[in-house]
């Protein structure tokens, strides 16, 4: 037998999929009340910053770095002169391989909930 020549999705196949994932990861602990945030897995943290830097593996100026290696993902973040968010961007990242998305609507202001609750210093 020969090997197995099942090819890969690529990034921009999978990107749509992966976005909804992070989205409805931040929707649903953006929605719990309190000070303990709990998230899908049923781990606990204090508060969105503490569960925010638990989940990211960097955050460099307007890049939320959420996974790295292969493959990678995150955000992407704008904000005008004023401090208001202008544009979000998700990434996906594999090897040699990458996708884009920009947000809109309620996806967008997902991510401005998420910047304003603890992102914007």
């Amino acid at each position: 037998m020969g090997a197995d020549t099942k090819k890969q999705e690529t990034c921009e196949q999978k990107i749509d999929r992966e976005l909804q994932d992070r989205l409805n990861e931040i929707k649903f602990v953006l929605e719990q009340d309190g000070e303990t945030i709990k998230d899908e897995n049923g781990d606990k943290y204090e508060g969105l910053v503490d569960w925010l830097n638990s989940w990211a593996l960097a955050w460099n100026g307007y890049k939320l770095e959420l996974c790295w290696g292969g493959p990678s993902d995150g955000f992407y973040l704008a904000k005008d002169n004023e401090g208001n968010l202008v544009d979000v961007r998700y990434y996906y990242q594999d090897w040699f391989d990458g996708a884009e998305r920009r947000l809109f609507g309620a996806d967008f202001d997902l991510l401005e909930r998420l910047y304003e609750a603890c992102l914007n210093f």
